[in-house]
């Protein structure tokens, strides 16, 4: 089984950076919906055609997202 990818890994393969989160630890899992987080996974913040997904980091961090993956900061 490989090991699970690390935060870093994450930002370098989707070219963007971290917001929060330890960049050398394997992460469990990743979601785009910050009302389901499952533990220990990734929030990656995706711009849509209908939505912004950097709207609701601050609802993944309370759900229990242990990192974030962003295109850009938090405003």
């Amino acid at each position: 089984m490989m090991p699970a990818p690390t935060l870093s890994q994450l930002c370098a393969a989707v070219n963007g950076r971290p917001l929060q989160g330890d960049l050398t630890r394997g992460y469990a899992g990743a979601t785009l919906d910050s009302r389901r987080v499952p533990r220990d996974a990734v929030f990656f913040a995706v711009r849509g055609v209908r939505t912004d997904g950097h709207r609701f980091l601050g609802a993944a961090a309370r759900a229990g997202a242990a990192g974030a993956v962003v295109e850009r900061a938090a405003r």
